[in-house]
């Protein structure tokens, strides 16, 4: 597999649209999310790069005393190469680093759960189909 390159992006940003813009309009992104991606207004997005091209996000919203993880989704051809793995990890040094008081918290499928459980995370309200976590 050829080198993952992460980086951040932010609404307003150049080539933010470019490289964002599709995927918040994806039904199957959309379906498979659960949600809309419904504001890119205030979000911080970690994308994931192979060749140039994307290859999976990861979103966050800082609010006034926690981080929320909106949203990750790695496309289904480059799944199981632990690009996933990659962008929680380059998330949480982020948020540690400028925010270490702050809580990171979100609601997860169960397809995710483990990942962020390696990570330290904290089931803290399960349903059916969703896990509240927290860090």
């Amino acid at each position: 597999m050829a080198d993952i390159l992460i980086t951040s992006m932010i609404h307003g940003q150049n080539n933010f649209y470019n490289t964002i813009g599709m995927v918040s309009l994806d039904k199957q992104i959309r379906k498979e999310l659960g949600n809309p991606i419904d504001s890119l207004q205030g979000q911080i997005w970690y994308i994931a790069k192979i060749n140039d091209r994307l290859v999976g996000f990861v979103t966050i919203k800082i609010r006034s005393k926690y981080i929320l993880l909106c949203h990750g989704y790695v496309f289904p051809q480059f799944r199981r190469q632990g690009i996933f793995n990659e962008l929680v990890k380059y998330m949480l040094v982020y948020c540690k680093n400028i925010y270490p008081e702050y809580k990171i918290k979100s609601v997860v499928t169960k397809v995710a759960l483990n990942t962020y459980i390696h990570y330290g995370f904290k089931i803290v309200k399960q349903t059916k189909n969703y896990s509240f976590i927290e860090l």
